[in-house]
């Protein structure tokens, strides 16, 4: 399954792992850290072709905190933090709970 095939296009801000993790895995748009994340991310949560953004914790949470607070209320697109290869950060809110901020359903019953 192409992953830009959903509704909307797919994009990665992360480190240079998990950028190179996600272009092999057929995401065609990948920033890395060293580009500006902060003007990346604001542009996107603007960008009605997005679909889902997936961000690194660690840089997300480098970020001014309405920003991420911005990010995190987001449903369309919904953003996604997950952790890097070190397995360090936060507990990110499980997929469920994604789903069901971004479409308002429970699919599981929750």
């Amino acid at each position: 399954m192409d992953p830009e095939g959903i509704s909307g296009k797919i994009v990665v801000l992360g480190d240079n792992s998990t950028a190179l993790g996600f272009k092999l895995a057929g995401v065609k748009t990948a920033y890395e850290s060293q580009d500006d994340i902060q003007d990346k991310l604001e542009s996107l949560l603007q960008d009605r072709s997005t679909s889902i953004i997936i961000v690194n914790e660690k840089l997300l949470m480098g970020l001014p905190k309405a920003l991420v607070q911005r990010a995190e209320d987001s449903i369309d697109p919904v953003v996604v933090s997950i952790g890097d290869k070190s397995g360090e950060g936060r507990k990110s809110s499980n997929l469920n709970n994604l789903i069901k901020r971004a479409i308002g359903f429970d699919m599981l019953g929750e």
